[in-house]
């Protein structure tokens, strides 16, 4: 076995697990995952099992039980691996704000990054694929038949899901799908942020008005009205009116 090839494979395996063990304490520092695209959650599911088969395969490294003949075929995958280890630490490094932000800061910084181009699930698909090829290579023993399957089905399942955008945001038709999918991420995160804040608050009521349509934003009214036992005989902008008038009376 060729010292020098050894030590570049090694080098770059040990390389990717401190990459991607530095960027899974950086996703674990941010305490509350809910305000994050579900992406962000597969990828940090997905990294131990990343993590334990590259140590198996490191170990065997280090014991000199890997012949020249494999350390030439996985070179270009732990190559490419690293890379992609990389890229992926770079953009939860970027997409991650602080662990004081709120969950719409961190979202708003998420979901920018992602839309200049940063792809969570493309990266993590092509990290999980390389290893699955490492992992194929059944005579470097770096993988169990089970943590084989665990990637097999990471994989397909990883590409069932569409882009890292939130489980509640609706497409709908667009000239510019992504400025109404950023829009409507960030109003919806600024309402959840601000409705979680003011919870408590003994002198604070928030009301949730949908307006996906006319009949839905009536509906919305509709059960304020309800609530503040307003006539139900109350229609059309009569009970929009009252129910203006309810919320702005401070002795409600």
């Amino acid at each position: 076995m060729s010292g020098a090839e050894a030590a570049l494979v090694l080098g770059l395996i040990s390389a990717s697990i401190s990459t991607i063990d530095a960027a899974k304490k950086v996703y674990d520092a941010v305490h509350d995952a809910a305000g994050l695209p579900r992406a962000f959650r597969e990828m940090a599911v997905r990294m131990p099992l990343v993590l334990a088969i590259l140590r198996k395969a490191e170990r065997q490294l280090k014991n000199g039980k890997v012949e020249e003949s494999m350390l030439r075929a996985i070179h270009p995958l732990v190559e490419h691996c690293k890379l992609k280890s990389d890229k992926l630490s770079t953009l939860l490094r970027e997409a991650l704000a602080g662990e004081d932000a709120s969950r719409f800061e961190r979202y708003q910084k998420a979901i920018r990054t992602i839309g200049k181009g940063g792809r969570v699930r493309e990266l993590m698909v092509g990290i999980l694929t390389d290893i699955q090829l490492l992992a194929e290579n059944r005579s470097m023993g770096a993988a169990t038949e089970d943590q084989f399957e665990q990637l097999l089905h990471a994989i397909e399942d990883i590409k069932k899901h569409d882009p890292s955008f939130p489980d509640d945001i609706q497409y709908h038709q667009s000239e510019r799908p992504d400025d109404q999918w950023y829009v409507s991420a960030a109003k919806t995160q600024l309402a959840l942020d601000y409705a979680y804040r003011r919870n408590d608050a003994n002198n604070c009521s928030v009301f949730w008005i949908r307006g996906d349509s006319e009949d839905v934003f009536m509906g919305s009214y509709g059960d304020i009205a309800k609530e503040a036992n307003l006539p139900e005989t109350l229609t059309g902008d009569d009970k929009l009116r009252a129910v203006r008038k309810w919320i702005e009376c401070q002795n409600n």
